[in-house]
């Protein structure tokens, strides 16, 4: 008597672009499959263009569905990866489904047949072996991000306000227009101002943000105290450097109105159909 299954194939977008892994690959894969292991597949179920970082996925969770219904006696899958890359979830699975034997999981690639108990062993061993190269890739890339922000370069899309990025756009450095900004915003600060009468005092003296607007409260807050928002905060060496006093930053002791006078001109708001301002908060 013929093993009843479901034919599961999963394609994610960065798979369609690699050579073996088509649905259509898939598919003949499990067919010669099939008629080897003598097995019935009753319907495919495809989940394309989505990850296999978790099962809440239509396609498998109709297969399943399936399965614990009693519909199918199995699932085939082209290789294990296709279901999950997940060793929790291979843990959930195997547990729920495939442990004592009753339901079936067959990987083409990875000749496993969960009908005999070496098979089910074999399933769980590659499992782990899977997740702990991914650990160990995670680990890797935190390693590499954490190099490269010891040394200043640029490891995210977002540009901290105060900074810019060299000729080479892989390197922060101060931007002196709007490091005035963040020192003179705190020396305000310091000298009491809420983060609104902050917001006023720029705009007076003519400081916008990078969006042509005024900066509202919620932006000076963060400009401040950027290891509170991450896009604040995405260089290393950004809260050390943004803090610091450099040669020319403001001091309490020389007086507020004397240190605008000294300051780098301002840039001016943008007018409709204008150019792009050239400062700019973390959310202004």
């Amino acid at each position: 008597m013929q093993t009843r299954v479901i034919s599961y194939i999963r394609v994610s977008t960065t798979d369609q672009a690699r050579e073996g892994f088509s649905l259509d690959v898939q598919r003949e894969k499990i067919e010669a499959y099939a008629r080897a292991m003598d097995l019935n597949i009753v319907r495919t179920e495809i989940d394309a263009g989505v990850s296999a970082k978790d099962l809440d996925r239509p396609g498998i969770q109709r297969a399943l569905k399936a399965l614990e219904g009693g519909e199918v006696d199995g699932i085939v899958i082209a290789k294990l990866d296709r279901l999950t890359r997940s060793a929790r979830d291979w843990g959930q699975l195997i547990d729920l489904y495939f442990r004592d034997g009753q339901r079936q999981l067959f990987s083409v690639s990875d000749s496993i047949d969960t009908r005999s108990a070496m098979g089910r062993f074999a399933l769980g061993i590659m499992m782990q072996f899977a997740e702990f190269e991914r650990e160990l890739i995670a680990e890797r890339t935190r390693e590499v991000l954490a190099f490269k922000q010891s040394k200043g370069e640029r490891v995210s899309r977002f540009i901290p306000y105060g900074w810019k990025l060299t000729g080479k756009g892989a390197e922060l450095v101060p931007d002196r227009k709007e490091q005035w900004v963040i020192r003179l915003a705190k020396l305000h600060r310091e000298h009491g101002a809420s983060y609104r009468q902050i917001s006023n005092v720029l705009a007076m003296y003519g400081y916008f943000a990078r969006t042509g607007n005024r900066f509202n409260p919620g932006s000076i807050k963060n400009i401040l105290n950027p290891k509170k928002k991450k896009r604040c905060d995405n260089n290393g060496r950004t809260n050390e450097i943004q803090t610091a006093r450099g040669e020319d930053a403001p001091r309490p002791s020389q007086g507020i109105d004397r240190i605008h006078r000294s300051a780098p001109r301002a840039g001016k708001k943008a007018q409709p159909g204008g150019q792009a301002v050239q400062h700019v908060g973390c959310s202004a």
